[in-house]
């Protein structure tokens, strides 16, 4: 595209592409300091355009620091590519304003503040001191406010930091997808009118291309009515129900909690249950971000995933990277469960290499669980000393079974444990220490056993006991309130469990059976009922009405 307007410039024609340096808006409502990871993308970003590494620019997902964090998604920095382009390979970049400004996220009013004072007087018009939408419509003035602040023009070279947090924050603040009241309604209308506004600076913009191209297109952005349901592959009997926007009490801090999970078609269905679990029972659901692992060989594609959890979850922070199979397929040996041979089983294993030196801590989920509790409690968990992950700890089974007898009658390979008190835990709800598990290289560690079980076979079970003979007897110890386990039955046949004694937190549908495929056959156990109220999928029409 950039290429295409290049000739517009001698006829005297500025080309200017308007986006963001840093564009995730999830991770920076949150805050009023500027972030490490963003002044690490955004200083080589600018070196990288002033020392004219074009092509570098151009694969910034594999050349820049943080990419996949500054950008989630990369609609708001291809209009620097579209600059790029029209000013050509022999273009010189100048940095002409350089700053970052940073907004108070408040329930009802926007105060900008910036780190150069109240009003520095070269950023352009800002709206100070918003107060509630509902406020504003109610006057001429105040409703020319709401069109001004929505179609202010940020001046700007290509590697400006933009902060348009003031009017996300302000949306996010004052939507409601299910209006009970007439003060809901009026925010709706609201909205509305944002969207309507913020379509026509597009729509002028799409009238100069549309010429250029001689096809049919629609506007740059839209924002068109969501739909109630989504169609997955085409199907018309396979749909998924829109989730509600759940939005944060009024003691939450700006802490990120990152949650990690795997995605796949097969298990898609309990992956999307488990976000809505969390996102309903958390009192801080905005400060929450999710990293989903999905194969990079399978369908659909991590793109394709990507575009379905944000159709789910609208207002989702979140990332889905692609994982590379080959990276552990070599290493893994057949068990008692096809499905645990999945490569994205081992893929906890290389959360540490998959997700952004900037993520320190992060809880990892399986996809067949729900909770029923808010998530902060179990991110609080201590990890002291060299501990590396916390998950809860079931010393009072029978540990041995996890392990051939090959490998109990070898000194060599059993003194692992030697004074040690290992215990067994479940590898599908963990607090994981990113930092030490890099610093220590756990991920060498486990390969090195998985190395060993493909000449010795030392044992039977997928991908928990690498799990074991590493971590064992170096795990804290998470109240079992936290992992409800077992209720997907035996590994090998098709039964029902009833639930433990005691307090419960965390569902857990670990072993054969899960509830969606229970519930499909008509053939569910009773626990499976506390799972439905999750689910955000639909087998036909008439189950909708």
């Amino acid at each position: 595209m950039g290429k295409a307007l290049a000739p517009l410039k001698d006829e005297g024609v500025l080309i200017v592409g308007s986006g963001a340096t840093t564009h995730n808006l999830k991770m920076l409502c949150n805050t009023t300091s500027m972030q490490p990871w963003a002044q690490e993308f955004d200083s080589w970003l600018k070196e990288a355009l002033i020392d004219g590494r074009y092509e570098d620019v151009s694969n910034y997902k594999e050349k820049a620091p943080h990419a996949t964090i500054a950008h989630p998604w990369p609609d708001h920095f291809y209009p620097l590519h579209v600059a790029m382009g029209a000013g050509g390979a022999n273009s010189k970049a100048q940095l002409i304003d350089h700053r970052w400004e940073t907004v108070d996220r408040r329930p009802h009013d926007g105060v900008r503040r910036s780190d150069q004072g109240e009003d520095d007087g070269e950023g352009g018009w800002w709206l100070h001191q918003l107060t509630a939408r509902e406020n504003l419509k109610k006057t001429p003035s105040g409703r020319r406010m709401i069109a001004r602040m929505m179609s202010m023009q940020f001046r700007a070279s290509s590697d400006d930091i933009f902060d348009l947090r003031s009017l996300w924050c302000f949306q996010r603040h004052h939507s409601n997808p299910n209006p009970t009241t007439d003060f809901d309604r009026r925010r709706i209308s609201d909205r509305k009118l944002f969207y309507d506004i913020d379509m026509l600076r597009y729509q002028a913009f799409v009238l100069i291309i549309v010429p250029l191209f001689l096809i049919p297109t629609n506007a740059i952005r839209s924002l068109p009515e969501t739909p109630s349901r989504i169609e997955l592959h085409g199907s018309n009997n396979v749909e998924y129900i829109e989730a509600p926007e759940y939005r944060n009490g009024a003691q939450c801090g700006v802490s990120v909690i990152h949650v990690a999970m795997t995605l796949d078609f097969s298990y898609l269905r309990g992956s999307v249950a488990a976000v809505h679990s969390i996102l309903k029972h958390t009192s801080c659901p905005e400060n929450l971000y999710f990293h989903f692992i999905a194969s990079g060989s399978k369908s659909p594609k991590p793109e394709d995933l990507t575009r379905i959890i944000k159709t789910i979850f609208p207002s989702l922070g979140f990332a889905v990277y692609s994982f590379d199979d080959s990276l552990v397929k070599h290493l893994i040996s057949n068990s008692i469960r096809e499905a645990l041979d999945d490569p994205l089983n081992y893929a906890r294993t290389y959360l540490a290499d998959i997700l952004d030196p900037s993520v320190t801590r992060v809880i990892y989920l399986d996809s067949d669980i729900i909770v029923v509790d808010d998530i902060q409690k179990l991110w609080s968990v201590s990890l002291s000393g060299s501990t590396a992950i916390g998950a809860p700890v079931y010393c009072h089974a029978n540990f041995t079974k996890y392990f051939t007898e090959r490998f109990w009658s070898d000194p060599g390979l059993s003194s692992v444990f030697a004074g040690k008190k290992p215990c067994y835990f479940n590898t599908g709800v963990m607090v994981m220490d990113l930092v030490k598990w890099r610093e220590e290289d756990f991920r060498g560690r486990i390969e090195k056993w998985m190395e060993i079980q493909k000449e010795e076979r030392i044992y039977e079970l997928g991908s928990l006991p690498p799990f074991l003979l590493v971590f064992g007897g170096d795990v804290a110890g998470i109240n079992h309130r936290w992992n409800q386990h077992g209720l997907g039955g035996n590994n090998r046949v098709h039964s029902c469990r009833s639930l433990h004694p005691g307090p419960i937190s965390l569902l857990h549908w670990s072993g054969k059976g899960k509830p969606w495929a229970r519930l499909d056959a008509g053939d569910p156990c009773p626990v499976d009922e506390l799972w439905s109220p999750y689910d955000l999928y639909k087998h036909s029409k008439q189950q909708l009405r």
